[in-house]
């Protein structure tokens, strides 16, 4: 990657974080997951699950709704907790 698209990623990985803690005022936060069909993916056969997980929150009324989505290999609780809590 070069060195100008590193420092990008680096400026949304902050804004992501940033989103994820509007999430976390809020009294509910609720997370979804659903399983879309891939294809193509290396070394997975068309029919294997795949896992798309979404949460969306923030305070109400205080503007517009953060969204944040993921796509993961497992249903398992751990993506749910890192999605929304990160390195925490």
């Amino acid at each position: 990657m070069d060195e100008w698209s590193q420092k990008v990623a680096q400026c949304c990985l902050a804004l992501v974080d940033a989103f994820k803690e509007d999430l976390l005022k809020s009294n509910d936060v609720p997370i979804d997951e659903t399983t879309p069909r891939v294809y193509g993916e290396k070394d997975r056969l068309n029919t294997t699950p795949s896992y798309m997980w979404a949460v969306r929150g923030g305070l109400p009324n205080s503007g517009p709704q953060t969204f944040i989505d993921q796509s993961s290999l497992t249903r398992s609780r751990s993506v749910a907790w890192f999605l929304v809590m990160g390195g925490r």
